[in-house]
């Protein structure tokens, strides 16, 4: 019995041990994504390793995974000020990652320049490396960059595109190979608020208005400069908006807000929150008129809830916001067509409930979280195996 039972030990299957990395320097749509892909890998089949910056900004994500993670190792190498090319730092970062003893890398990154360094870290390690892509490649890339891109491209066992739009910029802008790019679309959980639609507003002051909520990192590429426009342009027809996030740009956003004349009545910034199904709850519809895009966490959160979308029609939100259906989708830039479907939004709430209701029926068919984390671990599972793991 004792041979027997020791034979089953030693052909037990360890854990797969998988390190998160995120150049991440604010808690948004990208760093709830890790978190929540994290919580939810099984504690007999996965060890997680957090690799991130030493920023305060990033403490949320830490703590959200503080539990689940064997070690969250926070380091300055992920800091621009290195350079993203210095061999200093991707000698380092070859060091740390062969300490951590990793069997597989997912690398979190914005654009198809990203990643570099950390592939070139990870190859001299032997560690090998997924990196998802969350926003789409939007400009072609020169000869000299394609060919950089399609031998960099081989140090890496995947790329994963959060939309299929996100795959064809790759292929067509970079040059990639097609066999490496997978597609899995981001997924959210359902999660109900956790006091009512009537007390979140009194807390936050709101009586009868209609509210707009934009939850985003305030940054040029998301667009609330436009925004707080079509707002302005909007005058006293105009819905109250909230917005939720905190960035490079808010300063700049709140001065612009104070300029064109809108006050607390129709605009407030509350910054980072922690909170957001309660910001859902309480308001009536949701924008985004950012000017760059993969697949937002923010639009799927906000759909989930019964929220009606008004986007702009970039990246991968035309593969979950159907125009008319689920919201409106509007070109970048566009300040009349944007204060044209805000005030459409805010003066009919028959229709604002029916399309609220398309919205979360589209998630719930389509964009569910056990689908996206079932994709990301059978994806893993091919690597180890491919890599001789267990």
């Amino acid at each position: 019995m004792k041979l027997r039972g020791s034979e089953e030990k030693k052909n037990a299957k360890r854990p797969l041990r998988i390190g998160y990395i995120t150049e991440s320097y604010v808690m948004g749509g990208v760093e709830r994504f890790t978190s929540s892909l994290i919580n939810h890998l099984d504690k007999d089949e996965y060890e997680v390793v957090l690799i991130c910056r030493e920023l305060s900004a990033v403490d949320p994500l830490v703590e959200d995974v503080r539990e689940r993670c064997q070690v969250i190792y926070r380091t300055e190498l992920l800091d621009e000020k290195h350079g993203i090319s210095s061999i200093a730092r991707i000698w380092k970062m070859r060091n740390v990652l062969k300490k951590l003893h990793l069997d597989l890398l997912h690398g979190q990154i914005l654009g198809g320049d990203g990643g570099r360094w950390m592939l070139l870290a990870a190859r001299l390690a032997g560690v090998p490396v997924i990196l998802t892509i969350h926003l789409e490649l939007k400009e072609e890339y020169s000869k000299c960059k394609k060919w950089l891109a399609r031998n960099l491209e081989r140090l890496a066992s995947a790329y994963v595109c959060v939309s299929e739009n996100g795959k064809q910029k790759l292929i067509v802008n970079a040059g990639m190979t097609p066999d490496l790019i997978f597609v899995i679309h981001n997924g959210v959980e359902l999660k109900s608020s956790t006091i009512s639609r009537f007390n979140t507003r009194s807390k936050l002051s709101i009586e009868n208005d209609v509210v707009a909520i934009n939850i985003a990192r305030i940054e040029y590429i998301k667009g609330q400069d436009i925004l707080l426009e079509a707002i302005a342009k909007l005058g006293g027809k105009a819905p109250l908006l909230l917005l939720a996030g905190d960035g490079e740009d808010r300063e700049k956003i709140e001065t612009k807000a104070r300029d064109i004349g809108l006050k607390d009545d129709k605009v407030r910034f509350l910054g980072f929150r922690n909170d957001i199904p309660d910001l859902l709850a309480a308001s009536d519809f949701f924008i985004l008129p950012s000017r760059t895009e993969g697949l937002p966490l923010s639009i799927l959160e906000a759909m989930a809830s019964n929220l009606p979308i008004i986007a702009t029609s970039i990246g991968g939100i035309p593969e979950l916001v159907k125009d008319k259906e689920h919201g409106f989708l509007i070109p970048p830039d566009d300040v009349d067509a944007l204060a044209e479907a805000i005030g459409l939004l805010t003066e009919n709430s028959d229709l604002r409930d029916k399309l609220g209701e398309n919205c979360a029926k589209q998630v719930e068919e389509h964009f569910s979280f056990d689908a996206m984390s079932k994709k990301y671990r059978e994806l893993y599972e091919m690597i180890s195996r491919s890599n001789g793991c267990n």
